[in-house]
C-alpha cells in the first residue's frame, strides 16, 4: 500500500469519527434539552404542590378553629349545661379536632421550611433562657406523668443567630418527644455546653428508636412501630421540621438511640460572638 493510499484510508476513518462524534453531540444536545424539559416541569409542579397543600391547610385549619372554640363553649356550659356523657363525647371530638389542627400547623411550617431560604429576620438568642423557657411549658407534663427534667445550662449566655420561633419549635419538638416516649418514673436531661460550637444534648430514658427505623428518622410521615403503640396521633413531622430548622440556620442535629434504654439527641449551633 503506498502512502496516498493509507493516507485516504486514514482520512476516510477520521471522516467517519467525526460524522460519529457530531451524531453523538446532536443527540447529546436533545438529551440535555429533554432533562431542562423535564426539570422544568418538575418544578412547576413541585411549586403547584406546595401552593395546593399550603392553600387546603389554610382553608383546612379555618373551619377547624371555629369547631374547636364551639367545642369549648359547650364544654364551658355557655349554650347550657350538658350531661356527663356529652361532656365526655365532646371531649373526645375535641381531642380529634387539635390532633387536626396540628397536623395542619405541621403541614403549613414544612412548606415554609421547604420554601425558605433567606436568612433574614435573625436576632441575636440566648439558648439558656430559651431552653428554660421550652422546659417551663412541659413542667405540668413532667409532674402528670412522674417524669424527672433536668436541666444544666451553660455558665456563660449561649448566643446564636437565628429566628427565635423556628429555634423554640426544635426544643419543644424533641423534648415533646422525649417527654412522650418515656414511661413513669423515668427521667429527660438536657445539658448545653460551650465550645467552639454550643452543644445541646437532650437525652431520656424512653422507649427508644429501634435499629431498623434509625435511618428514617428524620424523614416526612415517619414512625417507629413502638411509638404508634404508644402514641397512636403523631404525625411523623417533628423531627423532620427539626432537620429543617438546624440547616437553615447552619447547625447540625444528631441521635444515638438503644431500643428500651433511651435516645440522645445532640444539637450543634454556631456561637455568635459579641465581636462579630
Amino acid at each position: 500500500m503506498d502512502e496516498i493510499t493509507r493516507l485516504k484510508n486514514e482520512n476516510a476513518n477520521l471522516t467517519k469519527i467525526v460524522e460519529t462524534m457530531d451524531k453523538n453531540a446532536i443527540l447529546l444536545v436533545r438529551r440535555d434539552l429533554e432533562l431542562r424539559r423535564a426539570n422544568s416541569q418538575l418544578i412547576t409542579l413541585d411549586t403547584q404542590k406546595s401552593e395546593f397543600i399550603s392553600i387546603a391547610a389554610h382553608q383546612i385549619r379555618t373551619p377547624l378553629s371555629a369547631l374547636r372554640w364551639s367545642q369549648q363553649m359547650l364544654l364551658d356550659g355557655d349554650l347550657g349545661e350538658i350531661t356527663s356523657p356529652q361532656r365526655d363525647l365532646i371531649n373526645q371530638a375535641q381531642q380529634s379536632v387539635v390532633r387536626l389542627v396540628n397536623l395542619v400547623n405541621n403541614l403549613l411550617e414544612v412548606e415554609h421550611l421547604e420554601l425558605q431560604n433567606e436568612k433574614k429576620d435573625f436576632v441575636i438568642i440566648n439558648l439558656n433562657l430559651l431552653i428554660k423557657e421550652c422546659c417551663e411549658e412541659f413542667t405540668a407534663t413532667a409532674v402528670e406523668r412522674r417524669v424527672t427534667l433536668s436541666v444544666n445550662l451553660s455558665q456563660t449566655p449561649a448566643l446564636i443567630l437565628a429566628k427565635p420561633e423556628s429555634v423554640k419549635d426544635v426544643f419543644l419538638n424533641i423534648i415533646d418527644n422525649a417527654m412522650k416516649y418515656t414511661l413513669i418514673g423515668g427521667s429527660v436531661t438536657i445539658n448545653v455546653s460551650l465550645a467552639d460550637t454550643i452543644e445541646v444534648t437532650i437525652a431520656d430514658t424512653g422507649i427508644g428508636i429501634p435499629v431498623n427505623h434509625q435511618e428514617n428518622v428524620f424523614k416526612r410521615f415517619s414512625r417507629a412501630e413502638n411509638a404508634k403503640k404508644l402514641d397512636a396521633d403523631g404525625s411523623g413531622l417533628g423531627l423532620y421540621i427539626v432537620k429543617k430548622i438546624m440547616e437553615s440556620i447552619d447547625g447540625t442535629v444528631s441521635y444515638t438511640s438503644t431500643e428500651c434504654v433511651g435516645t440522645t439527641f445532640k444539637l450543634l449551633f454556631m456561637q455568635f460572638k459579641q465581636n462579630q
